[in-house]
């Protein structure tokens, strides 16, 4: 009784808010977010029925893979090492995911390299929907082996010129244009780590595409994943201020109903043989372009999963531990 009064009363409080907006703007013309916001998008029970679609079994027939989102990236190919471009948050982004990675390759003991400049050397790591190899190159940096996966033909050949330029990358960085579901089928080997950074949020299927990242992962692979929470905030900070106010990111970039929440994610992952031992919420300060790690994980948030395997069972670290 109580938990149905709440949810009335959270229910009622943002349709209150919407009405505000809406007369606030009735002397303006209605801006263009208003019309993608989505339909009872603040109730509790709206976001319980769309986290139910996580927890389904996967098809035979279900495939990731999105074409109309590859050609969207693609589209935008040239701007992928434009610092100033559209891309611009990815490459601040660097600054979490890059030591994320490390870190946790590092603390289930990946790597055991001596070099502090290339702490990931002798590790191979699989890069899912790489674009123009913004995330790929300072991995391989590392010391790492890394192949970077896109299915976007344009995408990919701006990641193969712009990587020819550093000849330390040769032999350590190479580049497939493939979807996942079609590599995952084709493996010539596993990988000690599976990235996929601000990519779950663009696929068809999130069952298919968890799947498909672990059959690429060996036992006790590290699969890690950046993404954005489907919450009410998401859809005001994500879409709302993102795209239609500050112009973070061209509009139309996301869709409100494709981003993940993450105890549904968590939930998929563990039921695969996936378990969590980090997540952090991760906030952006356009002005100063700069990510930092937070504790709320309501909009973007990252997590690292293990594929626990049977003859070699690991003891999780606590989901709320810190990165330095």
């Amino acid at each position: 009784m109580i938990c149905k009064k709440i949810m009335n009363s959270c229910s009622d409080l943002i349709s209150l808010h919407r009405c505000c907006l809406k007369s606030l703007l009735c002397h303006q013309s209605t801006p263009a977010w208003w019309h993608v916001m989505p339909q009872n998008y603040c109730t509790v029970r709206e976001i319980n029925i769309k986290t139910e679609t996580y927890q389904n079994t996967r098809h035979k027939q279900q495939s990731s893979f999105n074409d109309e989102e590859v050609r969207k990236f693609g589209a935008l190919s040239d701007h992928w090492w434009a610092r100033d471009g559209p891309y611009k948050p990815l490459h601040s982004l660097n600054r979490l995911r890059v030591p994320l990675v490390r870190d946790g390759l590092i603390s289930t003991g990946a790597t055991v390299s001596k070099d502090g400049r290339q702490p990931l050397e002798g590790v191979t790591i699989l890069d899912v929907g790489c674009g123009g190899g913004i995330l790929s190159e300072p991995l391989a940096r590392l010391g790492a082996s890394v192949t970077g996966l896109d299915a976007s033909h344009k995408s990919i050949e701006a990641a193969q010129q712009h990587s020819s330029l550093d000849a330390d990358l040769q032999g350590r960085l190479q580049y497939k244009c493939c979807d996942l579901d079609t590599f995952s089928q084709r493996l010539d080997q596993q990988y000690d780590a599976v990235v996929a950074s601000e990519v779950l949020e663009h696929v068809d299927s999130i069952e298919a595409f968890i799947e498909s990242c672990n059959a690429c992962l060996k036992p006790s692979g590290s699969l890690f994943l950046t993404t954005i929470n489907r919450t009410p905030l998401s859809f005001l900070g994500a879409i709302v201020a993102a795209e239609y106010l500050l112009r973070i990111v061209p509009v139309g970039t996301h869709t409100w109903d494709k981003f993940v929440p993450i105890e549904a994610l968590k939930k998929l992952l563990e039921e695969r043989g996936l378990q969590t031992r980090l997540q952090h919420g991760m906030l952006y300060a356009p002005v100063l372009d700069r990510w930092c790690w937070v504790a709320d994980t309501s909009v973007n948030y990252a997590l690292h999963a293990v594929n626990i395997a049977p003859e070699s069972p690991m003891s999780p670290e606590s989901p709320t531990s810190s990165l330095s």
